[in-house]
Formats: C-alpha cells, structure tokens, sequence
C-alpha cells in the first residue's frame, strides 16, 4: 500500500528531526511506546477513537449509551495529550474502559492490538480518517463514523485526496454526518450514498447495525 511505503520512507527523517524537538519526539515516542497490561487479552471490544478533549466530551453520552447497550469492553483511544488525560480523569475506575494514546496509524501497533483483543466495533468520532486503523479493523468487525462533519477549508485538501479515500470508504459501514452539506461533501469523496446519514451535531441515539 502507498500510504504504508510513504510512511516507512519519512519515518528515519521524522526521527532525526524530532531529535531537536524534544517535545514532540515526547510526543510521538508515548505512542510508539505503550504498556497494553491494561487490555483484557482475548475479550470483545468495542473501540472508540476521539481526536481531542472536544470530542471526549461529547461523546460521553455515547460512551455511556454503548455501556447500557452492549457487553463488550471499551477501547477509547484519543490523540492529543489534553484528550487522553481527560479521558484518564473520567473514566480510569471504569473496569470496563481501558484508554490509550492513539499510535499514530502505524501499522504493527495496530496488528498488536488487534491480535490482543477482539474488536467488534470501531467508532471513529468526526472526521478521524486513519486508512490502517480502518482497514484493519474492517476485518475484524463494523466501522462507524459518528458526528462527522467535512469543514469548508478542509473540503478542498479531501477532494485532492479522493483516489486514497473511495477505496478507504468501502470499509465503514455507515456514516452518521452533522449535516445535509458534511453528507453531500461525504459522498462527493466516495462515500456510497446508501451508507450515508444526517444524524445532526452531538446525536448519538443512532443504530449500530
């Protein structure tokens, strides 16, 4: 796959790089670098990735609505540092609910995971389009995106984007947009029509199956 090719090639420069940026080799190394003891080996997940403390926020009541509905455990991994601590404050004492930070796409942390624990869901909150995170999951189970939302600065940069997204789009089962003009934008990038719904902002009262 380009995109994985594209990714080994940048990977020594990033790191030579990063060297001179101390915060950002911290950054990237905490993701790269993870204790997984906290994953119940073998047991059914539901995963759940979230960009920042925005959308940890507002998926609280999604989070809590799987939790009633459904027997399997949480994944919720989140990108930003801000995120993943609120995350840790809101939910760590939740036996059900493991939290980690999320690594950044790459492929053999990925296949970890995935080989620790059986994933019967992935709930991508807003616009989180990560293609090895998608692809591998979609063979595990269902993909869903929730809230989405394609913003009118971003719309562009996807348009240019639409030979690796139509093939990516194949793997989520449904699309639960903000708006008619974010579901219009989502099919114009190769999302079919059919899998495609307007949920309104912050509407999780939605149907996994």
């Amino acid at each position: 796959m380009f995109y994985n090719l594209l990714r080994a090639f940048i990977y020594p420069f990033l790191f030579v790089f990063l060297i001179f940026k101390p915060k950002k080799l911290a950054f990237v190394l905490k993701r790269f670098f993870q204790d997984f003891s906290c994953l119940k080996k073998g047991e059914k997940y539901i995963w759940i990735h979230c960009s920042s403390v925005g959308e940890i926020n507002l998926s609280d009541s999604l989070i809590k609505k799987i939790e009633s509905t459904y027997k399997e455990n949480l994944l919720i991994t989140v990108f930003t540092d801000t995120g993943f601590e609120i995350a840790k404050n809101k939910y760590s004492n939740n036996s059900r609910i493991d939290i980690l930070r999320f690594p950044l796409d790459d492929i053999f942390i990925i296949k970890r995971i995935l080989r620790l624990i059986n994933v019967s869901y992935l709930i991508l909150v807003e616009t989180e389009i990560w293609p090895n995170l998608i692809n591998m999951v979609s063979k595990k189970g269902k993909v869903i995106l929730v809230n989405g939302r394609i913003s009118n600065k971003s719309y562009p940069r996807y348009k240019k984007l639409t030979w690796l997204l139509k093939p990516l789009f194949k793997n989520i089962s449904k699309f639960c947009m903000q708006s008619d003009i974010d579901q219009e934008r989502i099919i114009s990038l190769g999302a079919k029509k059919e899998d495609v719904f307007t949920t309104g902002n912050l509407k999780f009262d939605i149907s996994f199956e």
